[in-house]
């Protein structure tokens, strides 16, 4: 039945339904203003759906942080709403995307980014692309607020002058939008504005305080607020000098060693920075501390050490303030007349260069229990000062020791409490010489020693002068010394005697023999057996047959005896071992166990069996197959993705040495390429491409032997649409148009040009069969447009059988096949024929079931 009319009008009901329902109800009866035509319209109207929400906004989203959007579908009827994402980088561009229907025809499309950059987002309803769509999102870098820094705001802010707050957000992420707010002391707001910096990642506020008073600066960094934020400087009228008071006992006089005090009021002065220095006429500065009382005002306190005249300056913004620089008088603390210093550090008796001298303060006539009272100050010929050690002996004495480094007159100056002693400053001359009752020696090589090992002590030479230290040593035996300069005023020695006996060690500086010396050591030899220790994988759990072992024998704390090693098999043979002396007293021990089973292994030390001798050692086979194990997506027993590389790890680790073998054969029988890398730790990884769908055996064996699970069948699943693939091919640069075929010639680089943009995830493999049924080296190139280029070039005339596949399925008309010949090819030859489709299902094979056609007198099979 057909039903035709001119009159139209828009339905919504399917056709098919309407069809049969109009069938129906008229069936064998005469239908009145017949035939009627019907318009269907659709059922949606992709055009009136609107999307919006932060996860679409144009200034861009932040990266690993959810958004999202909404669409609504209100006007746009009933379809399915789907959005695809794509990012700069191969791999998944968002995480946790999910739609949620909201039953009021809006739906919101919930997402995380996890690329950065330009991020698309194609929204389609009912497959149609709504309005705007694809939209394209930057993608910015995570938040991380804790990069922000602040420059050009202090607490202090000047009443009138531009203010100009650097905001560095190098590293923050986000998308770097400032913003700046900033409220006045009367609580209004004060203008601002925010402009690039000059450096990139950089922002500009700028704005100027018309009042004095408090201030409240609030920074945000894509609206978050900046960590300090809100800043809360003050503003204070500009800079005057002029007006800052000063006021305080402690600018006219102060006492060695007690705190002066004074007060300078800058209340009215405006905001600047406040110096004071206080200098004593003889260069000495006072210490200073300013403390600002948050008012305006600052509490100045000093303490002078010496007594005399100073110069008080005080600077308000880099100017000096009224009636200053000003004179201070400093007086002594205490009286320090009936101080006594003596000895040859301030008399110049026997002072030497590079020798420690000393002196006594004896301050009895102020102190008798001692105390924080001496200072000394000790100046060299060129103007440095030397360090002193001030020893108190808790009777009002003092010992002090120093070192002059320089030749000539040294300056001395002792102070009691601040206070110079009587005759301070000293003059003491320095000359070259040395002390060698100064010079120590100690150390355990001193009080005795053990032949044929070295044996050590120290010489401290540090405050003796400047002098050469000799060594010598006499005994039964020669004995090897050396010395080290360790450049802190001490040398390590060390000596090896070679006999037992008693040995004098002569030590002198500057030709003078030093205390004690010289010195009688008795050296005796020692050995135990006991500390003699044996490490290493020849004594451990995974010793393996014909496979080399060793292990290592330390005797350094044992002394020097005789090693003996034997090693005995399971049936009490003993196998030959090798030691070998590293020259540190530890030896090598090196075997090969001949069969697997118990071994026992004696380690003698001076004749004794050393701790845990004999060994046991368990002795495995060379090599244990079943030890062996295979795992990763390679092997995935649902299927792996044809045309896809695949691998997967084989574990050795505890299966001792042999040889790995692996064998892959495809569906058809054939072998399949397979690469195999050593990771040098006992793994191995084995990757191969299937490129075609089928079961594919894995045949893995260790030292001959198959590994347990072998031989795995893994299957090989499509990928893509093949269907979907178009072919052209070229042939020494030039084109022939779509297709494969029908001649080649021999000699010249055939391209075949795959088009697989529309047959979605997969690649393209090829395999090319010469006329004797071997396989022809074949490059395949992927290139970025979609498409893959076959590279490969006949060496004979003959029959070539070409076979392409797209994720393991044949390409349409695939296989081919051409014929090579000698010469340009006729342009008179037939297309090609497409191959019979069970010609795909088998192994490749010379004789097929093809026709042949003669064309200018030579045959073409097509």
């Amino acid at each position: 039945m057909v039903i035709e009319t001119e009159c139209l009008f828009p339905l919504c009901v399917p056709v098919l339904q309407l069809l049969l329902m109009l069938a129906d109800f008229f069936l064998d009866s005469t239908i009145p203003m017949t035939p009627i035509r019907i318009k269907v319209d659709p059922s949606h109207d992709a055009s009136k759906v609107k999307a919006e929400g932060p996860g679409l906004n144009r200034s861009g989203v932040e990266l690993t942080k959810p958004t999202h959007f909404t669409v609504n579908t209100k006007a746009a009827g009933k379809a399915k709403l789907d959005a695809v994402f794509s990012g700069p980088a191969k791999g998944e561009a968002v995480k946790d995307f999910e739609i949620i229907n909201n039953h009021d025809n809006t739906h919101t499309v919930k997402y995380t980014p996890i690329q950065q950059g330009p991020l698309g987002v194609a929204v389609t309803y009912g497959g149609d692309s709504i309005p705007k769509s694809p939209f394209s999102i930057p993608v910015a870098p995570s938040l991380d607020l804790s990069k922000i820094q602040v420059d050009g705001l202090g607490d202090k802010i000047t009443v009138g002058k531009d203010q100009e707050v650097t905001v560095k957000s190098k590293g923050a992420g986000g998308q770097g939008k400032v913003g700046a707010k900033v409220t006045g002391p009367s609580g209004k707001p004060v203008t601002c504005k925010v402009e690039p910096g000059l450096k990139p990642e950089t922002s500009q506020v700028k704005f100027i305080p018309r009042e004095a008073g408090p201030y409240q600066v609030e920074l945000t960094y894509d609206s978050a607020p900046i960590p300090g934020s809100p800043f809360k400087p003050t503003a204070y009228p500009p800079t005057d000098a002029t007006k800052v008071k000063c006021s305080g006992p402690g600018l006219e006089r102060a006492k060695v060693g007690e705190t002066g005090e004074f007060v300078v009021d800058c209340t009215n002065a405006g905001p600047a920075e406040l110096t004071i220095e206080i200098i004593s006429d003889s260069g000495t500065e006072a210490e200073v501390h300013i403390q600002d009382n948050g008012d305006g005002t600052y509490t100045i306190t000093y303490i002078p050490l010496y007594p005399g005249s100073y110069t008080l300056t005080i600077r308000y913004g880099g100017q000096d303030v009224p009636n200053f620089p000003a004179r201070l008088t400093v007086e002594p603390a205490v009286d320090a007349s009936g101080i006594r210093v003596f000895g040859p550090g301030v008399e110049g008796k026997g002072v030497f260069r590079e020798a420690t001298t000393d002196f006594t303060v004896d301050a009895r006539a102020l102190n008798q229990t001692g105390g924080n009272h001496i200072k000394t100050v000790i100046q060299n010929p060129s103007g440095s000062v030397t360090d002193a050690v001030i020893t108190d002996r808790r009777d009002g004495t003092y010992s002090v020791e120093y070192t002059p480094y320089e030749e000539g007159p040294h300056s001395v100056k002792v102070a009691y409490d601040e206070s110079p002693v009587p005759k301070s400053p000293f003059r003491v001359a320095v000359t070259e010489g040395c002390d060698p009752g100064r010079v120590r020696a100690h150390g355990p090589g001193l009080d005795s020693g053990i032949t044929n090992k070295a044996n050590k002590f120290t010489v401290e030479t540090r405050g003796a002068g400047t002098g050469g230290l000799g060594l010598a040593v006499e005994g039964p035996s020669e004995a090897k010394m050396s010395c080290t300069d360790n450049k802190d005023g001490s040398c390590s020695v060390e000596y090896i005697p070679y006999e037992a006996g008693t040995y004098n060690l002569n030590i002198t500086y500057g030709g003078q023999p030093i205390a004690g010396s010289p010195f009688q050591v008795p050296v005796s030899d020692t050995v135990d057996s006991s500390k003699v220790k044996c490490q290493g994988v020849g004594l451990g759990t995974n010793v393996r047959a014909n496979i080399p072992q060793a292990f290592t024998v330390d005797a350094s704390k044992a002394g020097v005896a005789p090693l003996q090693v034997r090693v005995q098999g399971p049936k009490g043979v003993v196998e030959p071992a090798e030691l070998v002396d590293n020259g540190d007293q530890t030896h090598t021990v090196n075997y090969i166990p001949t069969r697997e089973g118990p071994y026992s292994i004696n380690v003698l030390y001076a004749d004794q069996e050393i701790p845990r001798s004999p060994y046991k050692v368990k002795v495995l086979p060379t090599h244990d197959a079943s030890k062996v194990r295979a795992s990763g997506p390679g092997l995935n027993t649902t299927g792996v993705p044809a045309s896809l590389p695949v691998e997967f790890t084989i574990d050795a680790k505890d299966a001792g040495e042999g040889l790995l073998a692996v064998q892959i054969t495809d569906p058809e029988g054939k072998p399949k390429k397979a690469s195999i890398r050593d990771n040098q730790d006992g793994t191995y990884l084995v990757s191969y491409v299937p490129d075609m769908t089928g079961r594919y055996t894995i045949l893995i064996k260790y030292g001959g032997d198959e590994i347990p699970y072998s031989p795995y069948r893994i299957r090989a699943l499509p990928t893509g649409d093949a269907s979907k693939c178009t072919v052209t091919v070229s042939i020494g640069g030039h084109g022939l148009g779509a297709g494969v075929g029908p001649t080649i010639q021999i000699g010249e680089q055939t391209v075949i040009t795959v088009d697989a943009k529309a047959a979605g995830k997969g690649k393209v493999t090829c395999s090319v069969c010469t006329p004797e049924g071997v396989e022809l080296d074949v490059d395949v190139v992927e290139n970025e447009d979609g498409t893959f280029d076959i590279f490969y070039t006949a060496p004979q005339p003959g029959d070539y059988c070409i076979c392409v596949r797209f994720g393991g399925e044949l390409i349409p008309n695939s296989p081919f096949l051409v014929t090579a010949l000698e010469g340009a090819p006729s342009d008179q030859l037939l297309q090609q024929q497409q191959l019979p489709q069970y010609y795909s299902q088998q192994p490749w094979v010379l004789v097929s079931p093809f026709h042949s056609l003669h064309t200018g007198g030579k045959a073409a099979i097509l």
